[in-house]
């Protein structure tokens, strides 16, 4: 994917959520000198465009009791065309069934961020910009068991 263009706003925007991304949208619009409404469609479509990919907790590891701090990367063996085209297709049955990321993430036992990529895969393929153009597509033209 292209880097998304971001203007002076949208950087002030993402400055104020990464220091505070509990803050109310009408506390975020007066940061950034925007109203409400507008300041709330930006925030969206930040999220919507993948440059906002979540909202997380920062935990205290020591805190909660993890006392070893560890990096996993995991691949696949075979990484051509046709599995990940094969990968694709379940993504896209489950969400025709319904499920969101998380639940495709924890049902193919892959992260988050992996579904994501492949759900932007499989909207860009399709020539639609919604997951919902996409289901609608699938279940329109048969690209998966229903």
């Amino acid at each position: 994917m292209p880097p998304v263009l971001l203007d002076s706003t949208d950087q002030r925007l993402l400055q104020a959520l990464q220091q505070d991304a509990r803050t109310t949208m009408a506390e975020l619009a007066q940061q950034v000198s925007l109203s409400p409404s507008p300041c709330w469609r930006r925030v969206r479509q930040l999220e919507e465009s993948g440059v906002i990919s979540g909202y997380h907790a920062h935990l205290d590891r020591h805190r909660v009791g993890y006392g070893v701090l560890g990096f996993v990367q995991l691949g696949l063996h075979n990484h051509t065309a046709e599995v990940t085209a094969a990968f694709e297709r379940e993504v896209l049955a489950l969400m025709v069934k319904g499920l969101n990321n998380v639940e495709i993430a924890d049902r193919l036992v892959v992260s988050r961020s992996t579904v994501k990529v492949h759900v932007s895969n499989i909207l860009s393929k399709l020539g639609v910009s919604s997951r919902t153009e996409a289901v609608a597509l699938a279940v329109e033209h048969k690209l998966v068991a229903v």
